[in-house]
């Protein structure tokens, strides 16, 4: 049984069939997939940030900072089937439930329910990414008034409605939690004695949060190059209203607790990606709480364009180092 959700090979075979009907290859199927995937992050992001009354031209040249995430500038471009259509499914999800925090319509609370289906069915491990967002959601007064709400049994209901036969098919074709165990390629560790285990608690928790830094390195190389280390960015990002920043630090610590009590023994970077594109999307408000805003945008902007360039020369490098070795 497959250790991934449904929904990316459902949509994928849209693609494929269509592509087969104009003569299109596989390849290029996957290719153009993934390409829009992005395109639609983008567009999110910058529906998000509008969301926040953020002027278009800051909303556009701000969102462009997801791309200075090392897997969404560098690695989605080639690899990864099932965490491309997760970001998509994440960052839709949280422009419907910023939508619902604004306006509580029984419409919005219908489509964070569908949000959250779909995020899941796409890669479970967005399950983490969305009990963060909730769970930093009721630090904040105003929100917990709209989740604590009877119409909020809308949006489980809904979720469950979707969500509950795949479900129902895992229980009914193989146990769950061997599939967890897949996933997080954990090991039998009945033998081990504590000193063992404690070691392992380390090396995990060094894993993540190395892999942490490596996600957001470009990021943060870029915000030191733009305000040169001025400003105290983490107390900034979880002050009183900042919904995203504090789901990002609450998202890495579940993150944190969940790899280091599940004994995983391989750790990818890839698994924290629905996590750290918070950071992206909370950092403008951030600037734009302190003024900095325009800074921010264009700075980041600049970076964004920068990397991309790199990237690209890159890749062009190695594919040509790969056909030359093929010759």
């Amino acid at each position: 049984m497959s250790t991934q959700p449904p929904l990316y090979h459902w949509l994928f075979k849209i693609i494929v069939d269509v592509c087969n009907f104009l003569n299109l290859n596989f390849k290029f199927a996957d290719s153009f997939f993934r390409q829009c995937l992005v395109m639609i992050d983008i567009l999110i992001g910058y529906l998000i940030l509008r969301e926040y009354k953020i002027d278009q031209n800051n909303a556009i040249f701000s969102v462009f900072g997801l791309f200075l995430i090392t897997d969404i500038g560098w690695s989605l471009q080639y690899n990864y089937t099932h965490t491309v259509l997760a970001i998509t499914t994440i960052l839709f999800f949280i422009l419907q439930f910023i939508r619902l925090l604004n306006r509580s319509t029984l419409r919005n609370y219908y489509f964070v329910g569908l949000s959250i289906a779909c995020a899941v069915l796409s890669k479970y491990n967005t399950i983490l990414t969305i009990a963060g967002i909730l769970l930093a959601s009721l630090s904040i007064k105003s929100a917990r008034s709209v989740i604590f709400r009877f119409k909020f049994l809308i949006t489980s209901s809904t979720a469950s409605i979707i969500f509950l036969p795949h479900f129902w098919w895992m229980l009914s074709t193989g146990n769950p939690l061997i599939i967890i165990r897949k996933v997080l390629k954990v090991e039998n560790v009945n033998d081990s004695i504590l000193p063992d285990s404690i070691l392992l608690m380390l090396t995990n928790l060094s894993s993540i949060l190395a892999l942490l830094i490596a996600q957001i390195l470009p990021l943060l190389i870029s915000l030191i190059i733009i305000f040169r280390l001025r400003y105290n960015w983490l107390k900034m990002i979880i002050t009183e209203d900042m919904l995203l920043g504090r789901s990002f630090v609450i998202t890495i610590l579940i993150h944190l607790v969940f790899m280091l009590i599940s004994d995983a023994r391989t750790i990818s970077i890839h698994w924290l990606l629905p996590a750290v594109l918070l950071l992206p999307l909370a950092l403008p408000l951030a600037a734009f709480k302190i003024g900095k805003l325009r800074q921010y945008a264009k700075g980041i902007f600049i970076s964004a364009l920068i990397f991309k360039i790199i990237c690209f020369v890159v890749l062009t490098i190695i594919d040509f180092w790969r056909l030359h070795i093929i010759l």
